[in-house]
């Protein structure tokens, strides 16, 4: 009961749900299928995985563990004759037979887990870094990495690397992009005086990054069907800032085994995404996600403060962008900051 007591008053109970779902009641689900039951017990065994990294008494830990065997055992009932719960490359060919990328890997923070649609896949390259490398766009995550699951945000994290290649995680902008496209389509927005509000970096940085898709949908009207128009709106929109996710990859990829830390290694591939393929989204999405819980955005967003006008955004270019990147990432690469 203490765990129970522990998970209704934390600030992470909307994770962590799954604890009140007692042994025995998956199977009182009838309605839900096989595949819909396995995602279901694997997401519960692996957010109470982080709840227990978490804790900060054996109490609790001995506890969560009590819980990690109960769903252990109904995992294996549930999975059993398709695949052995236990073995991290048969749950891949399981759930790649059915459209979805799962990976486990370990950091110094802990183990991170992840399950998500793969919506796109291909094999990029950038010469700059001299890497090549497979890579997946993903989709609505089903059980989401340790760096989200601690920080609660979505944006977080916006690529890594994997057994299989490169992870670019699309939800992770398509909540920002439907959110500025509601907001949009209930104001009737028309001209470019209506995409942007000055006040909110943010907004304004979209307005001038996302400038064709905009007149597509507000100017011109080519879509009159909301959710149509959304959709066409959301893929053109991502498409924009792909070039800046997959130089990210490239330098996870180029950095998967040196000694930084996870959160050295993001922030330097960050800004190399920005240096090579500049946006300003990129950039005002680090004012949005800076706060104590992430203390690397909020590190990025100080140093492009002090390097760049953003009290003036209309005034910044992609060159100084890239300018900017180049000088924070060498100001990082010194062997005083690493």
């Amino acid at each position: 009961m203490r765990l129970l007591r522990k998970i209704l008053s934390t600030k992470r109970s909307h994770l962590c749900l799954g604890l009140l779902v007692l042994y025995g009641l998956t199977h009182a689900v009838a309605h839900t299928s096989r595949f819909e039951r396995i995602v279901h017990n694997l997401k519960r065994y692996c957010h109470l995985d982080y709840w227990i990294t978490e804790s900060k008494s054996s109490g609790e830990r001995v506890e969560g563990e009590l819980y990690r065997a109960k769903y252990e055992e109904q995992l294996s009932g549930v999975t059993r004759g398709l695949f052995d719960y236990r073995e991290k490359n048969e749950i891949q060919a399981y759930f790649l037979q059915r459209g979805f990328l799962y990976d486990v890997w370990e950091s110094e923070e802990g183990r991170s887990y992840l399950l998500a649609p793969i919506i796109a896949k291909g094999h990029h390259s950038v010469e700059g870094l001299g890497v090549t490398f497979e890579y997946y766009v993903l989709g609505d995550k089903k059980i989401i990495p340790w760096a989200q699951y601690k920080t609660e945000h979505r944006a977080s994290v916006l690529a890594s690397a994997g057994d299989r290649g490169v992870y670019i995680f699309r939800d992770s902008l398509d909540y920002l992009l439907r959110r500025y496209f509601n907001a949009l389509w209930a104001l009737g927005a028309r001209s470019p005086e209506d995409f942007r509000w000055d006040e909110w970096y943010l907004t304004y940085s979209l307005c001038r990054d996302l400038e064709q898709p905009l007149e597509d949908v507000f100017t011109y009207r080519h879509y009159r069907d909301k959710q149509l128009a959304r959709d066409y709106f959301v893929e053109q929109s991502f498409q924009v800032f792909l070039p800046t996710l997959l130089t990210m990859g490239a330098k996870v990829v180029a950095e998967h085994n040196n000694s930084l830390s996870a959160e050295r290694r993001y922030e330097r591939a960050y800004l190399t995404g920005l240096y090579i393929e500049p946006n300003r989204t990129m950039v005002t999405l680090l004012w949005y996600l800076s706060g104590e819980d992430n203390p690397s955005a909020t590190k990025l967003w100080e140093a492009f403060r002090n390097r760049l006008d953003i009290d003036h955004p209309n005034r910044i270019t992609l060159d100084q962008i890239s300018e900017a990147a180049a000088e924070i990432l060498k100001e990082f690469e010194e062997p005083s900051r690493s």
